[in-house]
């Protein structure tokens, strides 16, 4: 779509083609140039993640997933104070040109704009302060209301360990998992650790509703968790659809009362979901107990408060599964999709 703007402009660094893209200008690459470079790889990407038939929402979401799934936070350049931003991670360089793959906020703010508006999605990177400083992310127009996306913030982080990088102790994780918590949230949502915003632009674009994923990221199954009985229709979709990872949500108030009833602590509160995938696979012909993991992320939600959750490594082997229970698989997958 950024090819058939009315308005165009030559661009020849990165930074150029980014202001003209997110501006609304169809770009012109002079020949050679990073600018030509960076926007035939973005073109590359969304040949292979976007299909024309999809809406702005599906497009959005693949463009957040891709970048979660495909590149990861460059802790050792942020720490790394003086002169940081010479590093390709703060620019469409680093997602597009360099092999290392890493990219900090505004790396990852300037590369959702830039792949939402060549598709013809409203998109700008928004900046503000945080506790440790600078912090970049977006705002994205679908169905006509503005949302927030933090795509740094967005994933759960496990295994921090504390290590010298650069001028500071940083705590790095040793994991980053894809989540959807901040993929089109409103203002509050992100208010809480950045105070405000220093683009006066971003004020006019205001967002004061959810999309909630969790709500809407399928016409099968809610990934928002409110009694034991969604919990087990969710496990039935998961092996179902014989995931490898997914991630949920699960109302506050489901949450508070499992805390209570089985006296665990809140952050202990996956204890009970062993207990739940135990039972529910001992129900089960179909299969022997795979390896999973819960990693559970609390988080203060103000329109839908809720616990954000990762299930994981529970896909089946069909390959290697014995026939008898291949069958008996195959006919619980028939059974779930033509149940009414």
């Amino acid at each position: 779509a950024s090819d058939n703007e009315f308005l165009s402009i030559e661009v020849k660094t990165s930074e150029q083609l980014f202001w003209a893209v997110e501006g609304g200008f169809a770009p012109v690459p002079k020949a050679g140039s990073r600018a030509e470079t960076i926007y035939n790889a973005a073109k590359q990407v969304l040949r292979e993640i976007i299909s024309d038939n999809m809406t702005d929402y599906e497009k959005a979401l693949c463009i957040h997933d891709y970048l979660c799934m495909n590149y990861a936070y460059d802790y050792y350049s942020l720490g790394n104070t003086k002169d940081n931003m010479d590093y390709t991670c703060y620019y469409l360089e680093g997602l597009f040109m360099d092999d290392n793959k890493l990219v900090v906020c505004d790396g990852y703010a300037k590369a959702f704009s830039l792949l939402c508006n060549m598709e013809g999605i409203d998109c700008i990177r928004v900046t503000g302060k945080v506790s440790g400083g600078g912090h970049a992310w977006n705002k994205v127009k679908i169905d006509g209301v503005w949302y927030i996306v933090d795509v740094t913030n967005t994933e759960i982080k496990y295994g921090r360990v504390i290590k010298t990088v650069g001028d500071h102790n940083m705590e790095i994780p040793t994991q980053e998992v894809l989540a959807h918590e901040l993929f089109l949230v409103g203002d509050d949502e992100i208010s809480s650790y950045v105070p405000f915003a220093n683009r006066p632009r971003n004020f006019y674009n205001n967002c004061d509703d959810n999309y909630h994923y969790y709500d809407n990221d399928n016409n099968t199954q809610s990934l928002y968790i409110t009694s034991t009985e969604e919990l087990y229709a969710f496990l039935d979709y998961c092996y179902a659809y014989n995931y490898g990872m997914i991630d949920f949500a699960i109302e506050y108030q489901y949450y508070s009362w499992l805390v209570s009833t089985y006296k665990v602590e809140f952050n202990r509160i996956y204890t009970y979901f062993d207990k739940v995938m135990t039972e529910y696979y001992q129900d089960k012909v179909w299969a022997d107990m795979p390896g999973y993991l819960f990693g559970s992320y609390t988080t203060n939600r103000t329109s839908t408060t809720a616990v954000i959750t990762i299930f994981s490594g529970m896909k089946l082997n069909l390959d290697e599964m014995e026939q008898e229970k291949l069958e008996a698989y195959n006919a619980f997958v028939e059974a779930y999709f033509n149940q009414d």
